[in-house]
């Protein structure tokens, strides 16, 4: 007859080591936890700001009124608020050759923009095959 000795499953102990190493998986998982739940507040929504079109249409008859008489402006691309980096975004499109003027207009217009409504833009300029010639991000 078979005794319990032969039916018992062997025990075996964990090593020191895979203790260890589980400990410190479940620490790090617990850290990582803590650091984007309670530090960063990834779940936390916050209140989104909207910009009135009316300020929008606003903005961008300043821009093109500065520039009305420039030959190096094209056209203006649609200008969108950004809410979470709270900033404003304009594509210009300016006439091949007109590269050197590019810079020079993205920061000018980037500073009209703040004088209208205290929040940076970033300006980008682009060439009529729509290349980026030249940009301004503050």
């Amino acid at each position: 007859m078979g005794g319990m000795e032969d039916d018992a499953v062997a025990r075996r102990s964990n090593s020191t080591l895979m203790t260890l190493v589980l400990l410190a998986a479940v620490v790090g998982m617990g850290w990582l936890a803590y650091e984007f739940v309670i530090v960063r507040k990834i779940f936390q929504t916050e209140a989104k700001t909207f910009v009135p079109r009316e300020q929008l249409e606003e903005i961008r008859t300043a821009v093109l009124d500065a520039y009305k008489d420039d030959a190096c402006l094209v056209e203006l691309g649609p200008l969108h608020y950004r809410a979470r980096e709270d900033q404003y975004r304009l594509d210009i499109i300016v006439e091949d050759g007109c590269e050197e003027q590019a810079r020079k207009m993205c920061v000018e217009i980037s500073d009209l923009i703040y004088d209208l409504s205290d929040r940076t833009a970033q300006v980008w300029a682009m060439d009529s095959g729509h290349q980026v010639v030249s940009k301004y991000l503050p």
